[in-house]
């Protein structure tokens, strides 16, 4: 079957949820491309959406916590607990920012995403293991999140706290006339872009800053060859509560308001 690393990396495979509802040739293959990643208390593992080479981690020894960009705890794994679900399309930029610490020394197995994507494509109830566990860990969160707040914050609409400080640019405006209108008198961290009356994009502060100033992208260039196409966006009538789920889902910071069809906050 290979080296005696891959056989014990098989034998461990073969008896976890989801691997045991693969074929024993499929779990095979798994155990063959896995690459073992040694982390030292205190170490970290760094997530960002730009990561051309992305995994799924499999804990096979120790403990692990994720916490989000500003230290806040998100999860704490132990032995046989995966992390690392970007392969799932919904989720693909939701690692983007957050960090995964060891708390203590731990053993991981790295699977490479493309033979997790394959794996899901050929077996569908491997692929809704992983859909299931990451809605769980994000109502998880969100659960977390409110129990420390004021729970009547939540269920108030999302029109009544959203900020109005958002800039609205044209599909054909110029990188510089957006960036110089985000930091005007209402300075936004996000600009919503529109073509005539559609909403077609998004660009947040943090798009400027990796995708034009360290890409080094003429700022005469128009705004949507840099945005985010096709934003998500919520209504001014749905509840704070719905905004932190789709917030969390998605890892992101900004989140366009619509009310009656118009960009009215974020």
């Amino acid at each position: 079957m290979g080296t005696s690393a891959s056989i014990n990396i098989f034998d461990f495979l073969i008896h976890l949820d989801p691997f045991d509802l693969l074929p024993k040739q499929v779990v095979e293959s798994l155990a063959s491309s896995v690459t073992v990643k040694y982390l030292a208390k205190g170490e970290c593992i760094e997530f960002y959406s730009m990561c051309e080479k992305r995994y799924l981690y499999v804990i096979r020894k120790g403990a692990i916590e994720q916490r989000t960009q500003i230290n806040k705890l998100r999860a704490r794994l132990g032995e046989e607990d995966q992390f690392g679900f970007t392969f799932l399309e919904p989720l693909k930029e939701a690692e983007d920012g957050y960090r995964a610490e060891a708390i203590e020394d731990s053993l991981l197995y790295l699977i490479p995403h493309a033979n997790i994507q394959e794996t899901c494509e050929m077996h569908p109830e491997f692929k809704d293991y992983f859909a299931a566990t990451a809605k769980t860990r994000l109502h998880s969160a969100i659960r977390s999140i409110v129990n420390k707040e004021e729970k009547s914050l939540f269920f108030r609409t999302v029109g009544e706290v959203a900020s109005e400080n958002i800039t609205v640019s044209d599909y054909y405006d110029s990188i510089m006339d957006v960036a110089k209108a985000m930091c005007g008198k209402r300075r936004s961290s996000c600009a919503v872009v529109l073509k005539g009356r559609e909403i077609v994009g998004l660009v947040t502060d943090r798009d400027m800053t990796q995708h034009v100033v360290a890409q080094g992208v003429d700022t005469q260039r128009p705004i949507h060859e840099v945005m985010t196409r096709n934003p998500i966006l919520i209504n001014s009538e749905d509840k704070v509560i719905q905004a932190i789920s789709l917030m969390l889902q998605y890892n992101i910071r900004c989140l366009p308001v619509i009310a009656n069809h118009e960009v009215k906050a974020y």
